[in-house]
């Protein structure tokens, strides 16, 4: 390139420097050089130097990334469900119920806790119930249901008695079973008749306590009476401060436009207020 043609290239940039300084406009704005199609730039000579090339020394950064802006944030991690609420599917245990069995309450799709239901094993029997049973032919045992709700068999007790004698004894929850005294084969023997089952019971065994949920999270309990009723139930303690699921609302602080809401977890107290709206 002659220096005439270097120069005339020189004062066109310095040019257009002078007049985005002094304009305030972009120097994008005055459009590519040349001005148009029919303009070429004269040829450069072809042993200078490639002002768009890198040298790799210190000021060589690589190539740039154009796809993405330095300003995109990374979206955030989708919504796994309200504050305060529960996975689908998770289940979780509160407290005993019935005969040995256990409370239940279950998360269902719209991430809140189902009723709660009682489970316990089909065979199970009530703590303190008692019956006779017959075996070896004419002779009887008693069944007790022990705390675990499973039966424990006595001895086998074979037994003689007098004609139109009658036995009874108590059973289940104040209940009452009852024996005759029968006739044995042809020789006059006498042998008694295997229990009647269990009549006029009631509803739970002596001294037997049983517990429940009440109110926010809270619990109660009563006493089977000797009678073998339920007593009252005792006053709701421990109670949370407010119901699951609930919400609160509360003007935004610092003199802000817009309301904050707080929700009430599973255990009856209430989270954070979340962000002003």
């Amino acid at each position: 390139m002659t220096s005439a043609r270097l120069g005339a290239l020189l004062s066109l940039v310095v040019l257009g420097l002078g007049c985005e300084a002094v304009l305030g406009a972009e120097f994008d704005d005055f459009g590519p050089f040349p001005p148009d199609a029919s303009s070429e730039w004269p040829p450069l000579d072809a042993n200078a130097p490639d002002p768009n090339a890198h040298d790799g020394g210190a000021d060589d950064v690589g190539p740039v990334d154009e796809g993405h802006s330095s300003d995109e944030i990374e979206p955030p991690p989708p919504d796994t469900g309200p504050p305060g609420g529960c996975v689908p599917g998770e289940v979780k245990a509160i407290g005993a119920c019935g005969n040995c069995g256990q409370y239940w309450q279950i998360c269902n799709e719209g991430n809140t806790w189902n009723p709660h239901f009682c489970q316990q094993e089909s065979q199970a029997c009530s703590p303190g119930w008692r019956e006779q049973r017959a075996c070896n032919g004419n002779g009887t045992l008693t069944a007790t249901c022990t705390e675990k709700c499973i039966w424990s068999l006595g001895d086998c007790v074979s037994s003689n008695c007098l004609p139109d004698e009658t036995d009874e004894q108590e059973c289940g929850f104040c209940g009452m079973q009852k024996r005759t005294c029968q006739p044995v084969g042809d020789a006059g023997g006498r042998e008694w008749t295997p229990f009647s089952v269990c009549m006029n019971t009631k509803a739970c065994a002596p001294d037997t306590v049983e517990g429940d949920i009440c109110g926010n999270c809270g619990k109660r309990s009563r006493r089977c009476e000797g009678s073998c009723t339920w007593a009252a139930w005792t006053t709701c303690q421990e109670e949370g401060v407010c119901e699951p699921g609930t919400r609160e609302m509360q003007a935004c602080v610092l003199g802000l436009l817009g309301r904050q809401t707080r929700t009430c977890s599973d255990s009856c107290q209430w989270g954070m207020f979340g962000p002003c709206m």
